[in-house]
């Protein structure tokens, strides 16, 4: 894949995103082009919408894979402050010898504030 090949989120290849057109691989030099002030205008405006485009078809594009990653998850649990809840023992350091002797849960806690929906 290289940078003009079309992205199937956006539409777009990331060269042309950059720069508002597709590169020319017939030049092997490089051209200096006259511009005069409303060109540069009329290509800001041009470059403006363009990125306006692919923010928004990389939004859709996250919101897509975001339903599709949520059907296989589970609602987040809603505790509730002075709840018990055990905590998952896989990325606690402990004092134990091996894992496999460890504790696979630890606990129980109480909740003693709440941080966030997730946390």
């Amino acid at each position: 894949m290289d940078n003009n090949h079309a992205s199937e989120t956006t539409g777009t290849s990331p060269f042309f995103a950059n720069y508002g057109y597709d590169p020319r691989k017939d030049l092997l030099n490089e051209q200096t082009l006259q511009t005069d002030d409303q060109e540069a205008r009329s290509f800001i405006v041009t470059m403006t919408e363009l990125h306006a485009h692919v923010r928004t078809e990389m939004a859709y594009a996250q919101e897509r894979q975001q339903e599709n990653a949520d059907r296989h998850r589970l609602p987040a649990p809603c505790f509730q402050v002075g709840d018990k809840v055990w905590l998952n023992a896989k990325n606690m350091k402990t004092r134990r010898p091996s894992r496999k002797l460890d504790n696979k849960r630890n606990g129980p806690y109480e909740v003693r504030e709440k941080s966030g929906t997730h946390a």
